[in-house]
């Protein structure tokens, strides 16, 4: 994702975010504020 925001294509960028916020919200619990 943060290959794809320096490069400013945000459109593939964005959904490899929202992955990530995923996958960590799973392992950590939403409360989590990392």
């Amino acid at each position: 994702a943060e290959f794809y925001r320096i490069r400013k294509a945000y459109e593939k960028a964005e959904p490899l975010y929202l992955e990530s916020v995923g996958i960590l919200e799973r392992s950590l619990g939403p409360e989590d504020v990392r």
